[in-house]
């Protein structure tokens, strides 16, 4: 189907920059950040944009994949047919294992027709929804190790974030001994006070339900909101144990490709449930794991690693939630946080630390293609 507001360009645009200093989690070191953003058009120039998360993957065969299979589907459709697009697009990403780097692609262009979509109403993306929320719950995501093993930063960046107005904040632990990581958080919670909540995320650096309780213990000794995941995601026996165990809720699903992945760690008993709009598939399956975490009694904390884009995209995801919940943002000296968009919107709160949400149409994002420093690849699949 066609119309006067259809489709007529598809691209995506690579932004990358190498980061003021690395950072590591359990995982891994974070330097060098990249962002995949894709780009639909209509037929009045409006522009709608998306975010496909690549996590270390060459971002250009992120790019080649969008535009190779998706792009001709997207072409002469209109955006408010973005469900019935994301339906079809998912079931061809079945070919190619239905996760992973193609769950992330149609996330990309999903986010992309739903911010089209409400740019051409003239909306805030949240009133697609039916939200007209103006701030949402949000913690500063930051907290992780030195590469150096120095941990002086570690130490002066908690009282930065209490002093930019966060609420809530939330560190690392997992690459360390049990030991050390007991003595980490235990400083972080000296550092913050009583009155700010603490997370901690582990990355999946657990081995086995015994080692993840202790660490438990440990969190609920200084009042930890919740344990991100403490174990790889696809051990979901381990989950229901520990779920079951733990004396502190327990939080996962960033790394949950789909919603079968998501359904399946929300039936092991995890509290907090945590897609990322464009790893899960994008914002069409944000809204249905947000329903679900209100039909089962859980949280719903999207994850918004990566860029400002995302954060924007979850933060109007989380508008719409109906149980509510609170959002992630990204604060470890991202320059695509600060300055992919014309914004720098970790700084967008308010005086109770919550999120302020963009007033103008689409998601809010406005890119910055001019930020200094920052490389950019384009790769168009029609003029």
């Amino acid at each position: 189907m066609t119309g006067s507001d259809a489709v007529v360009r598809v691209a995506c645009s690579i932004a990358s920059k190498e980061a003021d200093q690395i950072i590591w989690d359990a995982r891994g070191p974070l330097h060098r950040r990249e962002a995949v953003i894709v780009e639909v058009e209509g037929v009045d120039g409006l522009i709608g944009y998306g975010y496909a998360p690549s996590w270390g993957l060459d971002p250009k065969t992120m790019a080649a994949f969008i535009m190779n299979e998706f792009a001709d589907d997207v072409v002469g459709r209109r955006p408010g047919e973005v469900l019935d697009i994301h339906r079809e697009l998912t079931r061809r990403a079945k070919i190619h294992g239905g996760g992973g780097l193609a769950s992330s692609a149609v996330g990309g262009v999903d986010g992309a027709l739903w911010d089209l979509h409400a740019r051409s109403l003239d909306v805030p993306m949240r009133e697609l929804f039916g939200s007209s929320v103006e701030t949402v719950p949000a913690y500063a995501s930051s907290g992780f190790y030195e590469g150096g093993g120095d941990e002086s930063e570690f130490q002066r960046v908690l009282p930065e974030l209490v002093e930019a107005g966060y609420r809530a904040v939330k560190i690392k632990c997992g690459r360390a001994s049990l030991r050390e990581d007991a003595d980490r958080v235990r400083r972080a919670r000296e550092a913050l006070g009583s009155d700010i909540r603490l997370m901690v995320d582990a990355n999946g650096a657990y081995r086995s339900v015994p080692d993840a309780l202790q660490m438990a213990g440990v969190l609920a000794e200084v009042e930890v909101s919740w344990f991100e995941e403490p174990m790889e995601i696809e051990d979901e026996d381990g989950y229901r144990e520990l779920c079951r165990l733990s004396p502190v809720p327990v939080a996962a699903g960033e790394n949950a490709c789909t919603l079968r992945q998501i359904v399946r760690l929300v039936d092991a008993g995890v509290h907090v449930i945590q897609p990322d709009v464009g790893w899960t598939s994008g914002i069409s399956t944000a809204l249905a794991v947000a329903k679900i975490a209100e039909a089962r009694g859980r949280t719903f904390a999207p994850h918004a690693f990566g860029c400002s884009l995302n954060l924007l995209m979850a933060a109007q995801v989380l508008a719409a939630a109906p149980a509510g919940g609170i959002l992630e943002v990204e604060y470890t000296g991202n320059p695509l946080m600060s300055e992919l968009a014309s914004k720098d919107w970790t700084r967008s709160l308010d005086e109770s630390g919550d999120f302020v949400l963009p007033t103008t149409p689409g998601s809010g994002f406005t890119p910055s293609e001019q930020a200094e420093g920052m490389d950019w690849v384009r790769v168009e699949a029609f003029d």
